[in-house]
């Protein structure tokens, strides 16, 4: 969807994605904002005139490793996205070699009762859909996974467990040098590194808050009321 031709390919359908897609690294998901927020998408077919159009279908994935992107991703792009973990394999002595044979036959049933459960939901939720718990919680571990702030937030940072101190080593400049300092020893692709107003933005997002409103002023700096280092973060502080 995001290499050049790649937009054409949805024009006109009622639901595109992949039954089966391979792991991958992506730049930006600018086609898919565009298209899961209603937006006009540009597009073109080889040797064709360029045009525009809205696309009004559904993306379905389905793949056993969650994609890496970078760019704007930032909480309003997964709330895009609704994973749904299937951990229910079949057995392979109980596999049926005639099931897609089988589901052909009874595909105008199928169809039927897919359409009549699609109604029903919406009529009883509001034209919503419910999300099920399980999957904020994947969406939470995927971001904290594929951004780097977020997963530096969860596993080098703390709620204070104490008020903040005239010498506070977690003032907000220090966590972000200590940031740097950590994206560097796990050697992520560049492009996913964050420049501090992103890191900030991606943490307060993270945890449902307004960064200014997290942030705390002292007459010896700004530091974070509610968070700081952990100890492990504490250690990769420069020497004074």
């Amino acid at each position: 969807m995001e290499a050049r031709f790649g937009s054409s390919s949805i024009y006109g359908k009622r639901m595109a994605g992949s039954a089966d897609m391979s792991f991958m690294t992506i730049g930006e998901l600018n086609i898919f904002k565009q298209a899961t927020g209603g937006d006009a998408i540009h597009a073109e077919f080889k040797g064709k005139d360029k045009f525009w159009f809205t696309y009004k279908g559904l993306l379905w994935f389905c793949m056993n490793q969650l994609p890496k992107f970078g760019g704007d991703d930032g909480k309003w792009v997964y709330d895009r996205i609704i994973p749904f973990l299937c951990p229910n394999i079949i057995p392979e002595n109980k596999r049926d070699p005639r099931i897609m044979e089988k589901m052909f036959e009874e595909r105008s049933a199928i169809f039927n009762k897919a359409i009549t459960a699609y109604r029903d939901v919406l009529l009883n939720n509001g034209n919503r859909f419910h999300e099920p718990e399980e999957a904020e919680q994947i969406r939470k571990s995927y971001m904290a996974d594929n951004n780097s702030a977020i997963e530096f937030f969860t596993t080098m940072m703390k709620r204070r467990t104490e008020t903040i101190k005239k010498d506070d080593p977690s003032k907000i400049e220090a966590i972000f040098s200590v940031y740097r300092d950590w994206y560097s020893e796990q050697r992520y692709p560049e492009r996913y590194a964050k420049n501090k107003k992103e890191f900030y933005e991606s943490i307060a997002g993270f945890v449902g808050e307004d960064y200014a409103d997290m942030k705390k002023r002292t007459h010896t700096g700004i530091s974070l009321k509610d968070y700081e280092l952990t100890e492990e973060g504490l250690k990769l502080l420069p020497l004074a």
